[in-house]
This record gives C-alpha cells, sequence and structure tokens, in this order.
C-alpha cells in the first residue's frame, strides 16, 4: 500500500520531467540557433549546422573519460593470478608486439575512411608498426643470458627434475600440434583415450597413459611411438587432409598424395577434404588425421601389450580376483605362487595374443599347474593346457572350424628332438629346417590369409613356442596351439601337413660336450 509521501514524490517527479522538456524542446532547441545567429551573425543553416557540429563533438569528448575508465576496469578485471604489481603486468602488455600490430592495422584502416584526419592516422599507424617491430626483435641480451655457465645451486641436480617416464610416449612434428589443441577440439586426445579404453577390454587389464609432446627434431607432419624408451613405429599425417584408402578396387582415381597407410601398410592417398564425397563414391575409405594415428598407435599397441604388462599390473589383477572370487585367490596365496612367476605366465599369454579378460580362469588354471612351476617354459605350456578353449578362441568363435596346419609325424619327431638336443634356446632348429617350415607354412596358409580367415599352426608341446617365435620372426603371425590346447567342443580342418617330403629334411645337429 502506497504512502502519502511517495504519492507526492511521483507528482514531483513528473513535475520536474515536464519542466525539463519545456525548457529543453520549447525553449532551448527552438532558440538556441537564431541566438547563434545573432551572436556569429551567421545564416540561419550554418548557424545551426556550428551548433550541431559542436554538439556532436561535446558528446565525444565527453566519452573520453567513460573510455579509460572502461579500459582501466578491463584490466583490473582480466589481470592475472602472477606474483607481480599490476605497473609491471601493465609494462609487459604494452612491450609485447602482439599488442601494438593490431593497433597500427586499425589506426591504418580508419586513415583510409573518406573524411577521417589520415594525416594524423597514418603517422600514428607507422608509429605503432615501427614499434611492434622493434619490439619482436630478439634481444641479444637474453640470448647472452642463456649461453652464460649456470651458477653453482642452478647447476645442481635431483631425481625431481627428471619427472616421470610414461611407458608409452607419442611425439608429433610441430604441424600436427593441432591435433592435440584444446582450442581446436584436441580431437586426437579424444581417440588415445578410446584406444586405451578398447584395448583395456580387449586385453584384460588397465593399459597406461599416452604421453603426447612435440618434437622439434621431427619434421612437421612426422610422429613416432615409443614403449619404454624403444621406437615402435611411426609415419605422416598432414592436419588440414583426409586419407582416403584403398581397401577395395576403386572405380575413379582421386586427385592427392600417394602414400601407405602406417598402421596397415595398404595404398592410401592424402586428398584435400572438398574431395571426400567424390572419394567416397569412388570406392575409398577416407579417415581424418587423428583416426590415422589413434589407429596405428592401436595396431603398435596392441601386437606389443606384453611390453605393457609388469608386476604392477599382475598384482592388480590378482587384487581385484580377490574382491570376485575371494576363495580362487585365496587358493593362489596358499600356493606361494611367485608375483614374478604369474607375470611371466601372464606375458607369456599376451605376447602369443591370450586375453586376460577371464583372469579367473587363468589363476584356476596356475593353481592346477603348480607341480611344474619349476621350468619357467614348462609351466607356461601347463596353464596353456588347462585353459584349454580360451587359447583358441582368437581363431574363430565356438560355432566356427578350426581351420589348423599340422606337421608329419617323421618332421614332428624332428622338432622334438632339436628342442631337447639345445633345452631352453629360443631357435633351437636348424637354419636350413627352419626356413624350409617357413617356406611350407607361407604357402599353406596364403589363400586364407588374403582371405582374412583365422588359421592357426598346431603341434606338440615341447617345440610349439619355438615354432611360433620362428613364424613371428618371418612376419607370419599365425597362433601356435599345442594338440593339448584343442577343444573338444569344436570342428576341426586339417589344411595341410607340413613336412611330407621328410627325405630332404636336415637331421638336427647335436653338439658333443
Amino acid at each position: 500500500m502506497s504512502t502519502p509521501t511517495a504519492g507526492r514524490q511521483a507528482v514531483l517527479f513528473i513535475l520536474v520531467t515536464i519542466l525539463i522538456d519545456t525548457i529543453g524542446f520549447g525553449i532551448i532547441i527552438p532558440v538556441w540557433p537564431h541566438l547563434m545567429m545573432d551572436i556569429t551573425r551567421l545564416p540561419l543553416g550554418e548557424a545551426a549546422n556550428r551548433y550541431f557540429t559542436l554538439s556532436v563533438g561535446d558528446a565525444l569528448v565527453a566519452q573520453v573519460p567513460a573510455l579509460l575508465l572502461s579500459v582501466a576496469a578491463a584490466i583490473l578485471v582480466t589481470r592475472t593470478s602472477e606474483d607481480r604489481r599490476l605497473d609491471r603486468q601493465l609494462t609487459a602488455q604494452f612491450a609485447a608486439s602482439s599488442a601494438w600490430w593490431p593497433a597500427a592495422a586499425i589506426l591504418g584502416a580508419l586513415a583510409l575512411v573518406p573524411a577521417m584526419p589520415a594525416a594524423v592516422l597514418l603517422p600514428a599507424a607507422g608509429m605503432a608498426g615501427l614499434l611492434a617491430w622493434r619490439l619482436g626483435r630478439p634481444d641479444p641480451r637474453a640470448a647472452a643470458v642463456l649461453l652464460k655457465p649456470p651458477a653453482a645451486d642452478e647447476a645442481r641436480l635431483g631425481w625431481e627434475e627428471l619427472g616421470e617416464s610414461a611407458p608409452v610416449t607419442l611425439e608429433i612434428g610441430y604441424g600436427l600440434i593441432p591435433l592435440v589443441d584444446e582450442a581446436a577440439g584436441a580431437p586426437l586426445m579424444g581417440r588415445i583415450t578410446g584406444v586405451r579404453r578398447q584395448l583395456s577390454r580387449e586385453l584384460g587389464f588397465l593399459l597406461p597413459m599416452v604421453r603426447v609432446r612435440d618434437e622439434l627434431a621431427l619434421a612437421p607432419h612426422q610422429y613416432r611411438i615409443a614403449l619404454s624408451g624403444e621406437w615402435l613405429g611411426g609415419g605422416e599425417a598432414f592436419v588440414h587432409d583426409l586419407l582416403a584408402l584403398e581397401a577395395e578396387a576403386v572405380s575413379e582415381a582421386v586427385p592427392g598424395r600417394e602414400v601407405r597407410d602406417p598402421a596397415f601398410g595398404l595404398p592410401a592417398r592424402w586428398i584435400d577434404p572438398q574431395l571426400e564425397g567424390k572419394a567416397i563414391a569412388s570406392g575409398y575409405t577416407v579417415v581424418d588425421p587423428s583416426t590415422v594415428v589413434a589407429t596405428h598407435l592401436h595396431k603398435l599397441l596392441k601386437s606389443h601389450s606384453v611390453g605393457l604388462f609388469g608386476l604392477d599390473e599382475a598384482q592388480a589383477l590378482i587384487d581385484r580376483l580377490s574382491e570376485r572370487q575371494p576363495q580362487l585367490a585365496s587358493q593362489l596365496a596358499a600356493k606361494s605362487v611367485p608375483l614374478p612367476a604369474v607375470t611371466r605366465v601372464l606375458q607369456g599369454l599376451l605376447e602369443e595374443g591370450v586375453p586376460l579378460r577371464d583372469f579367473g580362469r587363468i589363476a584356476e588354471a596356475i593353481v592346477h599347474a603348480l607341480p611344474r612351476q619349476g621350468d619357467p617354459a614348462e609351466f607356461l605350456e601347463a596353464v596353456r593346457g588347462e585353459l584349454g578353449g580360451l587359447v583358441t578362441a582368437a581363431v574363430g568363435g565356438p560355432d566356427t572350424v578350426l581351420k589348423l596346419v599340422a606337421f608329419a609325424p617323421e618332421l614332428e619327431a624332428l622338432l622334438v628332438a632339436a628342442v631337447r638336443a639345445t633345452p631352453g634356446a629360443p631357435f633351437p632348429f636348424e637354419p636350413a629346417l627352419g626356413a624350409r617350415i617357413v617356406e611350407e607354412v607361407r604357402a599353406a596358409v596364403a589363400d586364407l590369409l588374403a582371405a582374412g580367415e583365422p588359421v592357426a599352426v598346431v603341434s606338440q608341446p615341447g617345440p610349439r613356442r619355438p615354432l611360433w617365435r620362428l613364424l613371428r620372426s618371418a612376419g607370419l603371425s599365425l597362433p601356435v596351439i599345442g594338440f593339448g590346447e584343442l577343444p573338444d567342443t569344436r570342428a576341426i580342418e586339417v589344411l595341410a601337413v607340413i613336412g611330407n617330403g621328410t627325405a630332404a629334411l636336415p637331421e638336427p645337429q647335436v653338439e658333443q660336450g
């Protein structure tokens, strides 16, 4: 409810407003031009023009203090949290060449506007540009300071200055920095997180962080991937282009730089983004540069996953097992299985493509295989025999036919004898025998590998792992499984038998001690 005092104030406000409007619009505005004409003895039009010019000028001049106050308020609001005084921060900002180049450009642009005082603006623009150029020049005194030897205190080094080394490192040239720039969305960082998440689910353990850093020694568009200081691979990527992969036959070639896909070696070409639709219509598979780098990283980390798994990861799996299957974890602890022995077994499984997702089953197999723990190789083979179908799961699904390449009995006997002659040797076979095996296995599986169908090699447990090493060294990424690992529930098809012509095979040489 309003009071009498408020009502009187409202009426007073209305009366004052009417009085101001009457004086301003009724007296001053109509009379002032005639007054100016009488004072200056000018015609009415020229007197009115001079009046309006002075009015506009007065309004502009009155805005100068407001502009200065706004600039001062903006400086105070946007002041950083550094431990420097305001005057030093202002000095540093005005001493930056990046602040004077825009000022010179704006003054020069204003000088080109008609009716603007070009005689004043052009010299001001030149002075601002000269000042920006002088401030942007390198200071020779700073270079001399860098060349000075460090003081006694600065020459001391501590372990804390070395930092923590990341197991996986991705180094990029300066041309690829936009892929990790947060202002541009950092598309590569999101891809790397996706790669870690996917591989962690596939392999069964948490992959470590990937450290990304720029390296000036690299070419602008080059990158390389390292694992524990060992370079695994690298390639090139172009930020402003797309990679068109020739995965299948294309109907029409698209112009671009012809290269090889760094991950799989497929023929490809870097094309302009405007040609993406045409490339897809021609049969190309088009991917962006962040996908190219992430795919290469995924392939290298998966093939070298054993280098990412150590004692800490093994202990983490055991800790999670104690939460989900406490009885099994207690049995594993009661048997006093050394952690390094468990780690070696898990690394052996990872090295041959057996994931650790079902660690409970693997732990149970380790408990059952403990009587053969003395020899690491026999311990691993015993664990693989207990796993059975988990080992062959990578060679097709449970409802598919397991396609195998076997060895003739005579050749199998030669392989077993070679392993017994040199126990523990990674390559116990004679070079001629190994070359013959690789040649025949390659010929037997060439068509299946070209069609992308899974195939495996089967042998006795003794020479199984040396055979796997032999084929891997020759570039054949084939799983080699033992007879005891074959599941009873899957159909088996033997595609070829290696070594039917055993008469030409050399006998293994046994060293006489």
